[in-house]
């Protein structure tokens, strides 16, 4: 279970660095090359996102199936846990661990007034 933390948490970091590097990277490249040579390249970037689309999904599933045995040890729905996990990905990861951490502080300040 360790390990695949870790791979959750690689791809993750390889989900960030993907998301925002392709639009600052096409102004450089824009500057550089004649107009033949963009609408060339661009249309490599079309099959890129192709192929950068079919690994999100295959994430959002990596990140679901995670998220469903990860709730099945904690005690949590099991099927909504998968399912945020394959519409939202890496953002339902940090649901994920928010929300214990918010549970524990609300007990603790109703058991301070209760006191």
């Amino acid at each position: 279970m360790k390990n695949l933390n870790i791979a959750i948490i690689i791809l993750a970091i390889i989900w960030v660095i993907s998301t925002f590097s392709n639009p600052i990277t096409e102004i450089f490249i824009a500057q550089k090359l004649s107009f033949q040579e963009f609408s060339i390249y661009k249309n490599s970037v079309v099959y890129l996102t192709y192929i950068k689309s079919t690994v999100e999904i295959l994430i959002n599933i990596l990140i679901g199936c995670w998220l469903y045995f990860n709730a099945k040890v904690n005690s949590r729905p099991k099927t909504i846990w998968f399912l945020l996990g394959l519409i939202f990905g890496f953002f339902s990861i940090i649901l994920f661990f928010i929300i214990p951490i918010y549970n524990e502080l609300k007990n603790k300040k109703i058991q301070k007034i209760n006191l």
